[in-house]
């Protein structure tokens, strides 16, 4: 063997195998050779080899398919278990199919179910949704388009919500007198002294109420709003008596005998009835939100009495008691 043969042995051998679907790369183990000097001309030259070095040998790196489909194996020799494969993460970035823009909505609402017949404003549209939110900050409608892939055009869009409002709807000072004003309070409870069908002409008629507050929920805009009612004001009127009778205003919801402090003395016969207007003020809450807010005006409740008679009272000599002759007319 020649000399260079004998050191193309002492080389580790790489062989590759590439087909369609399969790769194989082996290893050999190196080899240690040595070679006898060469010597005289015509002499002969030998070449031992060693036995091969004890390292771990190195496996072999083998798909599992060829190219015609057949399972590829390869003859390795492993100590120990073998070390697993770690997966190489991938990412896969694809077109953008739906999109999303907040605007006003334009366009005629159709008789339908859902937004149909609107789209989007143009830039520059500005609504007034006060009716909606009240003070509250504005949220525009949402607005969607869709497309099958990235090589097609985008659809129309859609609006998928409506208009709604930052933290929640907060009613406006003019809403929440309208709703005020549509509350059912109840009226003052009228009381008259003497609780009698008649009252005397030059004699102190009392009339008196309760100021108490009364407490009433109702819903607004979607979030509950709770009335304290308060009575400020209350206005007497105990009709004409003949032109002299003139209704006035008081602060105090009046008491009864022997503390009184609304009255009136009629100065001609007649019918009577009291007439009593309450004016009332409230203060309100929005939700769950602690701060009390006045309601900027009032309400009115109006109270009547029965009617009475209004006589005047004769003094006359009679004989004996009523008790002895109730059927006297000065009786």
């Amino acid at each position: 063997m020649k000399p260079a043969a004998a050191a193309n042995r002492g080389l580790g051998v790489l062989r590759a195998v590439v087909g369609a679907t399969a790769l194989v790369v082996a290893l050999a183990a190196p080899v240690a050779a040595s070679a006898a000097d060469v010597g005289d001309a015509g002499a002969t030259s030998t070449a031992t080899s060693s036995a091969p070095a004890q390292s771990e040998p190195v496996p072999q790196v083998t798909t599992n398919l060829t190219d015609d489909g057949a399972e590829a194996t390869a003859s390795e020799e492993r100590r120990g278990p073998a070390r697993p494969v770690e997966p190489v993460p991938v990412r896969v970035v694809g077109p953008v199919l739906v999109e999303f823009m907040r605007a006003e909505a334009c366009g005629v609402l159709s008789a339908g179910e859902g937004f149909e017949g609107l789209f989007p404003c143009s830039d520059g549209v500005v609504r007034d949704h006060s009716d909606v939110c009240g003070q509250a900050p504005v949220i525009l409608p949402t607005w969607r388009r869709d497309r099958a892939s990235g090589f097609v055009r985008w659809g129309e869009w859609r609006m998928v919500a409506d208009v709604s409002c930052a933290g929640g709807p907060v009613p406006s000072g003019d809403q929440v007198l309208a709703e005020f004003r549509r509350l059912p309070v109840a009226p003052s409870p009228l009381r008259v002294q003497p609780d009698a069908e008649e009252v005397l002409v030059q004699m102190d008629t009392i009339a008196f109420t309760d100021d108490t507050p009364q407490v009433l929920s109702t819903t607004l805009l979607g979030v509950p709003v709770v009335f304290t009612v308060s009575p400020v004001a209350f206005t007497w009127d105990f009709g004409p008596d003949g032109g002299d009778g003139a209704p006035f205003t008081t602060t105090s919801p009046g008491h009864a005998y022997p503390d009184q402090d609304v009255a009136y003395a009629y100065r001609h016969v007649g019918t009577g009835q009291v007439t009593l207007t309450t004016t009332w003020a409230a203060t309100y809450t929005v939700g769950a939100d602690p701060t009390v807010r006045e309601v900027p005006g009032t309400a009115t409740t109006v109270s009547t009495s029965h009617d009475f008679e209004i006589r005047e009272l004769h003094t006359h000599l009679i004989a004996g008691t009523c008790a002895q002759d109730p059927t006297n007319p000065s009786c």
